[in-house]
């Protein structure tokens, strides 16, 4: 009988000890990441389903034509200046007669300027689109999508549009942008 006491004795120096410990900043980081990696495998699963380029593609065309609008910003303003160039409802400029395009030298620039800006237009609408598809976790845009940019593009054009810069008004109709 001895031997029960000691038990008992002994039974009360241990203690059952149960922690739920929260996760650390660093856990919890790395949950967050593993969650992101989900979200975009969900998404790069989608893209994959395409037949046209990755979107890695399309991301970097559309990068590379950022870099093109950039290095072209200068003379795209000086031609809308001088009312060489217009911007379309169609988010696009096209050409118009203007008095220094009888030297050849404006001729070219303009002619490149046409086809490098509106290819680059189409590239980061393209892109803008796609994007907007995958986050839905969808490969492809729609058809309602790619208009809906275009259009926003056009009102962000004409909000940019400086006094004398010309606009299309309606389908077939430019005008200058009147001063402020």
């Amino acid at each position: 009988m001895r031997a029960w006491p000691l038990c008992l004795l002994v039974a009360g120096c241990f203690q059952g000890v149960a922690t739920v410990a929260k996760p650390t900043a660093l856990e919890l980081q790395l949950i967050g990441a593993y969650r992101n990696l989900d979200e975009d495998l969900v998404r790069s699963a989608s893209v994959r389903a395409t037949n046209g380029p990755s979107f890695e593609t399309l991301a970097m065309d559309a990068i590379e034509a950022r870099a093109l609008q950039r290095f072209n910003e200068d003379d795209v303003l000086l031609l809308k200046g001088e009312g060489c160039l217009a911007e379309t409802l169609a988010a696009k400029i096209v050409a118009r007669d203007c008095a220094s395009i009888s030297d050849p030298t404006v001729a070219r620039r303009r002619e490149r300027i046409l086809q490098e800006e509106n290819r680059c237009r189409a590239t980061i609408l393209g892109w803008a689109a796609h994007e907007l598809a995958r986050r839905e976790g969808r490969p492809e845009p729609s058809a309602a999508e790619l208009e809906m940019l275009r259009q926003a593009y056009v009102r962000l054009v004409r909000d940019a549009a400086l006094p004398g810069h010309w606009v299309e008004a309606e389908p077939g109709r430019f005008e200058p942008v009147p001063p402020s």
